[in-house]
């Protein structure tokens, strides 16, 4: 380490005030504010006790252990805490974690909750317009768009999806992370639909597709709750989402006298088959072909988040072990790219890209010259 980085370290690492998640740096000790996600009180194969943390901020998340009185600080902090922590920075298996010397519950004077919130990094306001003009402009379907305009234009739904994430831990797991998700799946729902319907014309209906994407994880708004942290409501323990699901879209089929209808039949039949297999949580298998893709859409897109996540978090070649995908990452040699928005691709129903001026049809069939 050169002297100019060294006294960089120890100069940020002396400063007063909040260090965030994403400014931490292996080698400095800091003192910051952070939340406490998870705790678990775990003991080494020694049989001595310790500490697992998973603290955060709006910027990110990170692992931290406590070895010294672990025991006394296990009953001084528990989720949902902000916490004032002083601790070493260090690395393990390629990220990021912090060896605690000291942790204590935060006064909260003063303190904006909003700092310790992760939130997407999609501009949320311009995510719920694309997503109400894509409902509003490109189906074709009247009572799809019917369905879909009531559904967003409930407040209580508006309101939520601003908010809303899309899962605990697992993807898409902060502010604003539902409304991200719904909207990348409606954008691949779009073109998978598109793509396919060039090999096997009339088997998917778009429309469709794009309902049960919008619809599948809509009872996430009343199944978490983001404040103090992202955490089951109660209403999401006892019910889950699937069934807050159904009860909204019921209402609103009612409401629009399509509650007896096959295309009422035919979304419910998406929301409870959206997880693929009884094991992991399916009321019933995937048995029309809009179920069946709307099921490994919903998994691309989450997975995708994942690895993305790791990857982000991953100072190294490899990523810590990820339990969500039972297996490590590789974050070596990426690709060096521009950030784009969810919100602006595809826009219009174009699922298109533009390079020079012109447009990159990414489903057009490749062309052909003759050889000589």
């Amino acid at each position: 380490m050169n002297q100019k980085t060294k006294d960089d370290r120890e100069s940020r690492a002396a400063q007063p005030g909040r260090t965030a998640v994403s400014d931490l740096r292996p080698g400095e000790r800091v003192t910051t504010t952070l939340l406490t996600l998870d705790k678990q009180a775990l003991v080494t194969r020694t049989g001595a006790p310790y500490l697992s943390l998973l603290l955060g901020d709006r910027s990110g998340q990170v692992n931290a252990k406590v070895w010294e009185k672990a025991e006394l600080y296990e009953q001084s902090v528990d989720s949902g805490d902000i916490i004032r922590v002083d601790a070493h920075v260090e690395t393990y298996k390629g990220q990021v974690q912090l060896r605690v010397v000291h942790l204590e519950r935060a006064a909260l004077d003063g303190i904006d909750i909003g700092e310790f919130l992760p939130a997407s990094r999609f501009d949320r306001g311009q995510m719920m317009s694309e997503l109400r003009q894509l409902v509003a402009r490109e189906l074709n379907d009247p009572d799809v768009r019917r369905v879909l305009l009531a559904v967003l234009g409930n407040q209580e739904v508006a309101q939520g999806l601003l908010r809303a994430p899309a899962a605990k831990l697992n993807h898409h797991a902060y502010i604003g992370g539902l409304l991200e998700h719904t909207l990348s799946m409606c954008r691949l729902a779009q073109q998978i639909a598109r793509h396919y319907a060039r090999q096997y014309p009339n088997l998917l209906d778009t429309d469709l597709l794009v309902a049960g994407a919008v619809l599948h994880d809509i009872g996430k708004i009343w199944e978490l709750s983001s404040e103090p942290h992202i955490d089951l409501t109660d209403a999401g323990r006892l019910l889950g989402h699937i069934p807050l699901a159904v009860a909204l879209l019921d209402r609103v089929l009612k409401s629009l006298d399509l509650e007896d209808t096959a295309l009422a039949l035919r979304l419910k039949h998406m929301i409870l088959s959206h997880h693929g297999e009884y094991e992991y949580g399916a009321v019933v298998l995937p048995q029309t072909p809009e179920a069946q893709v709307l099921h490994y859409l919903d998994q691309v897109d989450a997975k995708l988040n994942m690895f993305a996540d790791a990857i982000e978090r991953t100072e190294g070649s490899w990523s810590a072990y990820v339990k969500p995908l039972g297996h490590f990452v590789y974050a070596g040699n990426r690709p060096q790219g521009d950030a784009g928005n969810p919100a602006e691709d595809g826009a219009g129903g174009e699922d298109s890209r533009s390079t020079s001026g012109k447009t990159l049809d990414l489903f057009a069939p490749p062309k052909t010259t003759a050889e000589g």
